[in-house]
């Protein structure tokens, strides 16, 4: 998979394969990794340790939650090139 240069999103980003998957997917040269979870403090955490990561806050069960976060990736980051849930 090729990720360089590209926006990713990563959901259950906070702990577990998400937060590995986060660090792997910048590792491999990604632009911008959002790291996205219900626990906003834990994403924090994770993306403090990833250069070109943020963490956002999201509830994949609440479909407007899902809007919001694409919405202000795709404003402050730029298009999604890759969303991992």
């Amino acid at each position: 998979m090729q990720v360089t240069g590209h926006t990713v999103v990563v959901t259950g980003g906070a702990s577990g394969i998400g937060a590995a998957l986060a660090r792997r997917l910048a590792q491999a040269g990604a632009a911008h990794v959002v790291v996205a979870d219900r626990d906003l403090a834990g994403a924090t955490a994770v993306a403090d340790q990833i250069p070109v990561a943020v963490a956002r806050h999201v509830d994949v069960g609440i479909e407007a939650s899902i809007v919001e976060l694409i919405e202000a990736t795709e404003r402050d980051q730029g298009p999604i090139e890759l969303f991992c849930s």
